[in-house]
Parts: structure tokens; sequence; C-alpha cells
């Protein structure tokens, strides 16, 4: 079994998939990650209504934590150490006699998975609730409760979380979002200078869309490509 699931991590890593551990993905999670995606020691346990699915953009890193009711990450989200990703807020019935799973085994969550947007930075220790969304460019501060969905570009932080403010004025906002970025070479976009807004947003109106990358399935913990 170790011997197996390590010649697994070796063909994942091969392949531009970085997975510490492979016991930490649960069996009945299937994955679909573009390469590279790095999971660090990310506990994925991913139980949502589309069939236990999680997509992950490439360029996109989770140094650890869990993974549970969540369908989709972008590309070029930077996820801090123990955060906590789709955490079902309706685990437990609070309109019942009793919370208690041994009382309540009828009970069942209904819960949409969370959906993350491209180029979002959560920090550390930060949990996000199932059921909403975090919009592209999205900023999460440490240890944040995130209850509700995060706007485009939007900063939040807090226990529950609230808006601090927007990254950008609103016309920059539209026009990041218009311009996919996400979807060039690597190579190209550290050439357009993103520290200078303007200069990024032309550039890249100026260049070709790159091709869909490599898509990476692992499967009961079995990879394939």
């Amino acid at each position: 079994m170790f011997y197996s699931l390590y010649f697994e991590k070796k063909r994942a890593r091969k392949a531009g998939i970085k997975i510490n551990d492979f016991r930490n993905l649960k069996k009945s999670s299937i994955l679909h990650l573009e390469t590279p995606v790095s999971l660090g020691d990310s506990k994925v346990i991913v139980e949502n209504n589309l069939n236990n699915t999680l997509s992950i953009g490439r360029h996109s890193y989770i140094r650890g934590g869990e993974i549970l009711n969540t369908s989709k990450i972008g590309r070029h989200c930077s996820i801090g150490q123990n955060v906590t990703l789709g955490l079902n807020r309706r685990a437990h019935p609070v309109d019942w006699a009793s919370t208690s799973t041994e009382i309540c085994h009828t009970y069942s969550a209904a819960d949409q998975p969370l959906e993350i947007g491209h180029d979002v930075w959560i920090g550390q220790g930060a949990v996000i609730m199932s059921d909403i969304k975090i919009g592209n460019g999205a900023i999460i501060g440490c240890n944040s409760v995130v209850i509700k969905d995060v706007e485009p570009y939007q900063i939040v932080a807090g226990n529950p979380a609230k808006a601090i403010r927007y990254r950008f004025d609103e016309h920059i906002i539209s026009a990041l979002n218009q311009s996919n970025w996400w979807e060039f070479p690597l190579e190209v976009l550290k050439d357009c200078k993103p520290d200078n807004i303007s200069d990024f947003i032309a550039r890249i109106h100026e260049l070709k869309k790159q091709e869909d990358a490599p898509i990476v399935k692992i499967i009961k913990r079995k990879v394939y490509q």
C-alpha cells in the first residue's frame, strides 16, 4: 500500500503536481489539476454534490489545511497554512431537538460547494465556509472566518470577515477581470510589469491567449494523465 502511494506521488510530481502525502487524499475525492499545482500537506476530503470533484488551476498552491466541500480553485491562487476550505455551515441541525450526530443520524446538509476564483490570496488560518463564492483577485486576511461571498479584488478580514477595501478602483478591477490574464503563459506574464497596472493591462491586450494547460486527474489516489 505505502509503496503504491509512493509510486503515485512520484508520477504526480513528474507531471507537475506536488502532494506531500497521498494518504491525505480521501479515496472518494476526484481531483482535476492543471499543471503545475502544489497541495503540500493539505488533507483533501472533498464531499460535494458534483460527484466529489475538485478542480484546481495551474500555478496555484495550498501549503496545508483541509479542503472540504469545495468544487473549484482558480489559477495563480496562493493559500497559506492551516486553512479550511468549504466548511459546511449546516453540518449539524440547529432547529432539531439535538445537534448530536448520534441522535440526528438522518440529517443531511444541502450546502453548495465553495468556489474560488483566480489569483486569490488566502492567509494562514483562514476558514471559508461552503455555499459561497470568492471573486478573482480577492484577499482573505489571516485567521479570518468567511461566511459570505467576497467580490473580485476585495480585501476582507476578521471573524466574521468584513470588507476592508478594494485593491483598485472599479475601472481597473473591470479591466483586470476582462483581460483574463491568467490564461496567458507565465513567461509572458513576467515580462508584463505587474508593478505598473496600466502597462500590464495594455500589454495583455496585445498578446494571444495560451492553449489550455494539461490536466492531471487523481481518482482513488491513482494518477491519470
